[in-house]
């Protein structure tokens, strides 16, 4: 994997948000439309939502292109990760290999990712690759109290993400990642529509989509320069929604994601490219 060609968006005038908004379009209608789709499935037949990442996989070929393999670039294989992801949760019956088995994939992937800059490793670049192998590591393990709402948490956290990373380097990450948060779209609103009374989606259904949450945060990080402030905020937003044991977690992950997008905002000048 080597550095990827990156759409950079100049932040001009007031017009730029709604050029941001029409080009965020085709990562939104399809996966929105296969979402409801797919939740009314899942309420008959609980094993459909494994097909979540496949609901992602056109919004990424369209996006992205036909990934060529072998490739040199980070996001041509993140379809293969998330295909690899899905098939070890959805095969292997105990929770702890589930467990061990995506956290084995992240370390794989993130070492991939940086291979091809491995003479730029430095003790920061260590540190961010190690805190977000803990943040994935978390996320999968999870405790045994768990949010009744882990699907709307981790689409606030891709929309948050989404917005940054098209402001903050790079288009094509921005769009993949909301995408991301539009899979989720029908399972979240389901969610913020329950008032407590019901328990949101198992979250061994969303490990595929952790997963490239963290690549996709990474990807931005490392090949688009991403800022280290809203990044850390970005890598703490889903496991505040995921780790907090009741619904208002969402909300943690909603200020985490906006605090990364006002920092960027604030540390930026008029002369900036995003």
């Amino acid at each position: 994997m080597a550095h990827l060609a990156f759409c950079q968006v100049r932040l001009l005038n007031g017009n730029a948000m709604k050029t941001l908004l029409q080009l965020m379009m085709p990562a939104v209608v399809l996966p929105v439309l296969l979402s409801f789709g797919a939740h009314r499935l899942g309420q008959r037949h609980r094993n459909a939502l494994w097909t979540l990442p496949a609901i992602w996989l056109p919004s990424y070929v369209w996006l992205n292109g036909w990934p060529q393999l072998p490739s040199r670039e980070a996001n041509d294989w993140l379809w293969l990760v998330a295909l690899v992801s899905t098939l070890t949760a959805s095969l292997l019956r105990q929770r702890k290999y589930v467990m061990a088995a995506q956290i084995v994939l992240l370390v794989t992937a993130l070492s991939a990712m940086v291979w091809p800059l491995r003479h730029l490793i430095d003790a920061t670049m260590a540190a961010e690759l190690l805190a977000t192998l803990t943040a994935g590591s978390l996320s999968f393990y999870r405790p045994a109290v768990r949010t009744t709402v882990p699907a709307l948490g981790l689409a606030v956290s891709a929309s948050g993400l989404g917005l940054v990373a098209s402001l903050g380097g790079s288009l094509l990450i921005g769009q993949l990642a909301v995408a991301l948060a539009a899979v989720l779209s029908a399972f979240a609103l389901s969610e913020l529509s329950s008032r407590g009374g019901g328990r949101g989606m198992d979250a061994v259904f969303l490990m595929p989509l952790l997963q490239l949450y963290f690549l996709l945060l990474m990807i931005a990080r490392i090949y688009a320069d991403l800022a280290v402030g809203p990044a850390f905020l970005l890598l703490s937003a889903p496991l505040v929604g995921l780790l907090t044991p009741h619904r208002y977690g969402a909300l943690g992950s909603a200020a985490s994601a906006s605090a990364a997008f006002a920092w960027l905002l604030i540390t930026a000048d008029s002369s900036s490219y995003y």
